[in-house]
């Protein structure tokens, strides 16, 4: 997770956080944060906005691929460098059926192909 200051916040708080595009368009929801057996955070679970037409599916995020931002008056903000169009390309999941691992190649593949903002930090 890239961050821009550094604060911390608590994961509970994380959950049910909305989540922005980098044109501050609302995307969707964090339903919850997956860890692996040492603690690392591997994905977010985002459940997207139903304007979107993605039904009731959740989505596996990268936590690297999500932007972590505190505004100057401390409020957090959660930001997904993807745009409307390009989420409606990737699969998601069902509640029932949780992925092991974050789909790191499908998350590549989805800003190679739609021209996603995606960088590595320094």
């Amino acid at each position: 997770m890239k961050t821009t200051a550094s604060k911390s916040i608590r994961v509970t708080k994380l959950i049910g956080m909305d989540v922005h595009n980098q044109e501050n368009e609302k995307i969707g929801a964090v339903q919850d944060i997956v860890v692996d057996d040492e603690g690392q955070v591997q994905y977010a679970a985002l459940k997207f906005s139903t304007f979107l037409g993605l039904g009731k599916k959740l989505f596996a995020i990268p936590w690297e691929e999500v932007e972590f931002k505190t505004g100057v008056q401390g409020e957090h903000k959660l930001i997904l460098d993807v745009s409307k169009q390009q989420l409606k390309s990737v699969d998601g999941f069902d509640d029932d059926d949780w992925p092991e691992i974050a789909n790191e190649e499908e998350m590549a593949d989805l800003h190679e192909h739609h021209g996603g903002g995606h960088s590595e930090e320094q």
